[in-house]
């Protein structure tokens, strides 16, 4: 070691220069090549993070809303349906005639329920109100008794009851399918169970959904329940044992292990209403194979870059001596306060050239920041004088507005009074001093002083009716929530009938830490294609219902963590419901 520094020491600065950039560049390329293999793999596993994050996310709602459990409409739908009704009336008190349209209902109704992933449905009547059986959609209750899913079903009434995949025995087809079970009791008495509702649905199509989000050979999405048995997979070639399976199960980020000599990232999410798990399991060997073959490549050129970096070095280093004196005087004027710096960056494409250009870009930024700073300056001032402008001119609209009111009182103009009065308070519980969250009472207040003013052009034709309890009253939703479902309402149901006009109620009651709103109208409702498009995933064509609503729901998600749905019956009416999460604290008085 003495003898090279002792050599080294002898050798000129130009060639010290030479020798040092040698070095430093072949462990320089050698340090690249594995920083960048490691930077590229953690890259790329982020990447693929992210990605499978939000690709599994959509296939969870996917799924969710292929098994019917994001809505009403397939599985607890039923048991709010014509089904409890008519399995809960007294049939001694119905002729022939009448039971005969009671099993026309119920036929009709399931079969309407039936398509391509509801395979089939069965309704396991309770003997003694069993009007038929079909020995296809309905049948009697003592069928089941003996089975040992149906006494577990009692024991969990609220529930459904998930299958595992299975060949039933009444299917003509090779097929397997998945069971949902729900129990549905009798309104008037809980304890008294009416029928079982089996609801079949397609293995198949719930795999195709998983088939769709995956690649072929790396990503492996599996849905196991709380028994780690698998539901539903996308590749049964590739046997996972259940040890393996139910140690991700839970987790709800990602994890690095290994399986049989692989690595792998797993990631598992809970279905809604299920005991399933989504498991989105990535082979990273797989995986990172791209970023391995670049790796190789990377040393092979290192290589060839070395050899070519020794034999002009001599040359660089002289190169190199002079342009960075020039990035030294250039940091020194910058020092001094001079940022109007031109550097010749030439032709060169090294090291130092980067360095000179991003010195360059960093001189520019530096400049464009200093104009940004100024420039923000002067627009915080405008938006002072926005803000004071803002303060003014309520104020001013409200004086106005009262003097006119006086004015209608001093020629006893009561009606005009009564109208300017009523937009006052609208427009001064629209403004609210700035506030964007509001108390349930200032919405519902809100809502009376914009019917009223409506009524004047309507001739009255407008019943408004609120039904609040009190102590619900304080409950906090975001500013304008009820105006545009109400306005809604008057626009394109009540003033669509013939003639226009008639009722509008507001109720609100909380269950289970969920306050509900509803808003119903008895106009003409809305048709179930256009319903489709109001709340899916674009918005409706018809500006006024499908913006404004959505506007609603995205204001209710984002601020208050709420939701809004919407009922409609053609030539009935519509009722829209605002679900806003119960976090209230007090108890405040609502006013009429």
């Amino acid at each position: 070691m003495k003898w090279m520094i002792s050599f080294f020491k002898k050798l000129s600065i130009k060639t010290k220069i030479a020798v040092s950039f040698s070095l430093v560049s072949i462990f320089s390329l050698i340090a690249m090549v594995s920083v960048s293999y490691i930077r590229n793999s953690e890259v790329l596993k982020e990447n693929i993070q992210e990605m499978s994050f939000r690709d599994v996310n959509i296939l969870k709602m996917d799924i969710e809303r292929y098994m019917g459990l994001d809505s009403e409409t397939y599985i607890r739908g039923i048991s709010n349906s014509s089904i409890t009704d008519v399995l809960s009336k007294d049939f001694e008190k119905y002729n022939d005639y009448e039971k005969a349209q009671f099993v026309k209902q119920l036929n009709h109704y399931v079969t309407e329920l039936e398509s391509n992933r509801i395979i089939r449905i069965r309704v396991y009547i309770e003997d003694e109100r069993l009007l038929f059986l079909d020995s296809r959609n309905f049948f009697p209750m003592s069928s089941i008794e003996g089975q040992s899913w149906y006494h577990e079903l009692l024991k969990m009434p609220d529930e459904i009851q998930w299958s595992i995949p299975h060949y039933p025995e009444y299917f003509p087809v090779s097929e397997k399918i998945i069971t949902a079970n729900y129990l549905l009791t009798n309104p008037q008495n809980f304890m008294d169970p009416i029928c079982v509702v089996s609801v079949d649905f397609s293995e198949k199509g719930l795999r195709d959904l998983l088939n769709s989000r995956i690649i072929a050979g790396k990503h492996f999405v599996t849905i196991i329940d709380d028994r780690s048995q698998i539901v539903s997979t996308t590749d049964y070639n590739k046997q996972f044992s259940r040890k393996f399976l139910s140690n991700i199960a839970g987790e709800d980020a990602w994890y690095s292990r290994k399986y049989h000599h692989e690595k792998y990232m797993t990631l598992s999410l809970p279905i809604e209403k299920t005991p399933w798990h989504l498991l989105y399991i990535v082979n990273l060997d797989a995986a990172l194979e791209p970023i391995a073959k670049i790796r190789d490549f990377m040393i092979l050129l290192s290589c060839g870059m070395i050899a070519l970096v020794i034999l002009l070095s001599d040359v660089l280093s002289h190169i190199m001596t002079k342009r960075i004196v020039s990035l030294r005087d250039a940091a020194v004027r910058i020092s001094e306060g001079n940022l109007n710096i031109i550097l010749d960056t030439d032709d060169y494409c090294d090291e130092i050239s980067d360095v000179q250009r991003s010195f360059c870009k960093m001189v520019s930024r530096i400049s464009d920041l200093l104009d940004e700073s100024f420039q923000m300056a002067i627009n915080l001032k405008n938006e002072e004088i926005k803000a004071l402008q803002a303060q003014i001119n309520p104020h001013f609209l409200y004086n106005t507005l009262d003097i006119i009111s006086w004015k209608a009182i001093r020629q006893k103009n009561y009606d005009i009074y009564h109208l300017i009065k009523n937009l006052a308070k609208y427009y001064k519980l629209s403004l609210n001093q700035g506030q964007d969250i509001v108390p349930l009472d200032d919405e519902l207040n809100h809502i009376k002083y914009y019917v009223n003013i409506q009524n004047e052009r309507m001739n009255n034709a407008i019943q408004l009716t609120i039904d609040v309890d009190d102590a619900l009253c304080d409950h906090t939703l975001p500013k304008l929530t009820l105006q545009p479902i109400v306005e809604n309402s008057i626009l394109h149901g009540l003033m669509e009938k013939d003639p226009p006009g008639g009722k509008i109620s507001i109720n609100a009651l909380s269950h289970d830490n969920v306050i509900e709103i509803r808003i119903a109208d008895n106009g003409v409702g809305i048709s179930p294609e256009k319903l489709e498009g109001i709340l899916g995933k674009h918005i409706s064509s018809d500006h006024h219902t499908g913006y404004g609503l959505n506007n609603v729901r995205y204001r209710l998600r984002f601020t208050v963590g709420g939701d809004l749905r919407i009922e409609s019956k053609p030539g009935l009416g519509t009722k829209v419901i605002i679900l806003l999460p119960d976090r209230k604290d007090s108890h405040n008085f609502c006013i009429g």
